[in-house]
């Protein structure tokens, strides 16, 4: 966590956090496959006899423009900071699929619907310094860290956002 919260004090991604949040869709697109493929077992023979392998190679070429694109926004999104808050009830940790809660300094409750933060282990009442992106899908979380940490002063961001 300590590499990753250096990085994004720069307000830049962590490669580790570039990766993540490039690569995420390709779990789904493997997950998907696998039940295709045993769908389509008998005719996969007749894909590479045939004049349908076309339709393999134009699949790859889909997932490779769409990998591309994703690696050329999350090389442009820019990284925020922010002083939060973990709320006084936290949720049960086999709740993993809910979005993590923090409330900003103002009060606003955020909801960090994705995270590529290593561990999301919070203390009740406690102050974050927290590293996240802005989406149309939400918040997602990148970093974060106890402000009454002693190294608390380098994670810090070294160009404040307007």
């Amino acid at each position: 966590m300590r590499q990753r919260l250096l990085a994004n004090a720069k307000l830049k991604l962590h490669s580790d956090q570039r990766r993540e949040a490039i690569m995420e869709p390709v779990v789904t697109m493997l997950m998907l496959m696998v039940p295709a493929i045993i769908l389509l077992r008998s005719f996969l023979l007749s894909l590479f006899i045939g004049g349908l392998w076309m339709v393999g190679v134009g699949a790859l070429l889909v997932g490779g423009v769409m990998l591309f694109l994703r690696a050329r926004r999350y090389a442009r999104i820019p990284v925020y900071f922010g002083i939060f808050r973990a709320p006084e009830k936290l949720p049960s940790p086999w709740l993993f699929w809910k979005p993590v809660t923090l409330i900003a300094v103002d009060g606003q409750v955020t909801y960090f619907k994705h995270s590529l933060a290593p561990d999301k282990k919070f203390q009740a009442n406690q102050e974050y310094l927290v590293y996240y992106l802005k989406s149309d899908g939400g918040y997602t979380l990148l970093s974060f860290a106890p402000t009454d940490h002693m190294d608390s002063d380098l994670w810090k961001p070294t160009k404040m956002i307007k």
